[in-house]
């Protein structure tokens, strides 16, 4: 459902809003097609067969600021901490993620935004503070921390194990009851998945349709959808289904609670910006928006108090209706095949999104995987001929594989 909207939203004057566009016949949100046969003219065979498993290009308009692995302030945070150690052993790219987020959930102590289970202090903390060092020592001296601190130190966390991250503020629709209600999470590319998937380390939850992890805007397209019936909330390393894991809103599913995803751009939590508080003000805050956002703005605040978010007015809001500019591709490898320079070749080129990328890795046939440049030449033979490329980044992160298989046989 969507509640009306106040007769007179707010007192707050705010720029007029620009929303990014989708361009027609997009290079850069564009499928990857067939594999072109053109490519092996020169292989020096006929094809007898020809597939791939490639990805398509998604690349986002708006530049991320990524952490680079050397920063000394990322490395300090990588020795004096110990969550590494909770994934140390675990092989698998999701049960690293999901022990990195009960990691957080367990280190710091938890408040919920009324203060009830604390009563002797509320936010703001006169000493507070989104510095990753500062939170995660206070919180084992004993001070209880809310949603955009569990946030922010996923956050931290994640960037600190090679994962590309954000912050993002969730708000529901407005209630002329209720008003509005706010939640932090974090959301992070999960290569298993090739897609964005929401994390809440305060709850230690994440959403699922069908067994697919949901990005924030899915969690509130679901909601709008038929008020999120088909999502399942699963919580903690087991990956245990609740029916809540966040307070419900006026009777509606939780999902309600992801209707706006507010994504702060700036993605490195080890600088002055990044920390997010103090300098939050200057950082852009871009939204997809679809369908169940037209005509109406975010708000913020509990009723009777709730009003217009501040960030129109302050000109940090941007809205897009293109999903690559807030969900691209990370680490993924997307191949281009051109025909090569001499028989029995074809020439690769590897485009990636891969920050703190290391190199590109390249298994032949079923050879072992070696190190090559992202431009390189494939040597071809007789019969089944099989190429399967991926990223690595400075973390030992791998991206998602792309492969390709031809068949050849001589000319007649």
């Amino acid at each position: 459902m969507k509640w009306p909207m106040p007769e007179s939203p707010t007192q707050r004057d705010f720029p007029h809003l620009v929303t990014h566009s989708a361009p027609k016949d997009d290079p850069y949100d564009a499928p990857a097609g067939d594999a072109p046969e053109a490519a092996f003219e020169n292989s020096g065979g006929q094809i007898v067969s020809l597939s791939w498993q490639n990805r398509g290009v998604k690349r986002s308009r708006f530049p991320m600021a990524v952490a680079p692995y050397e920063n000394p302030t990322l490395q300090r945070f990588r020795e004096k901490y110990d969550f590494l150690d909770a994934i140390k052993g675990i092989g698998d790219e999701w049960q690293r993620l999901l022990a990195l987020r009960n990691w957080v959930h367990r280190k710091l102590p938890s408040n919920n935004s009324s203060g009830e289970q604390n009563s002797f202090f509320k936010r703001p903390y006169p000493d507070e503070s989104f510095d990753p060092f500062k939170v995660l020592d206070k919180g084992g001296s004993g001070c209880c921390w809310w949603c955009p601190h569990y946030s922010q130190m996923l956050r931290a966390v994640l960037t600190a194990c090679g994962y590309v991250s954000r912050h993002v503020g969730n708000i529901s629709p407005y209630s002329p009851k209720e008003g509005s209600r706010t939640h932090g999470v974090t959301d992070c590319f999960v290569q298993k998945y090739g897609k964005w998937v929401q994390f809440d380390a305060n709850y230690d939850c994440h959403y699922e349709r069908d067994g697919v992890p949901l990005s924030p805007f899915e969690i509130g397209e679901e909601w709008a959808r038929n008020g999120g019936k088909d999502v399942t909330v699963h919580v903690g390393l087991e990956n245990k289904t609740v029916g809540n894991a966040l307070t419900p809103f006026e009777g509606e599913n939780e999902t309600c609670r992801a209707y706006w995803n507010q994504h702060r751009w700036y993605t490195d939590p080890f600088s002055g910006h990044g920390t997010w508080f103090g300098t939050w003000n200057s950082q852009m805050v871009l939204t997809l928006v679809g369908k169940r956002h037209e005509g109406i703005l975010a708000y913020r605040g509990r009723a009777p108090e709730s009003e217009v978010d501040a960030g129109y007015a302050d000109g940090r809001i941007q809205y897009t209706t293109r999903a690559a500019d807030v969900y691209p591709d990370i680490g993924t490898s997307h191949l281009s095949l051109e025909k090569g320079p001499h028989t029995g070749t074809v020439k690769v080129n590897v485009g990636t999104f891969t920050p703190n990328l290391d190199t590109v890795e390249v298994a032949v046939d079923d050879r072992m995987w070696s190190d090559q440049e992202p431009d390189f030449l494939w040597y071809l033979h007789e019969k089944k001929n099989v190429l399967r490329v991926r990223t690595r980044d400075k973390f030992g992160n791998l991206g998602r594989e792309s492969s390709v298989n031809v068949e050849l046989r001589a000319k007649a």
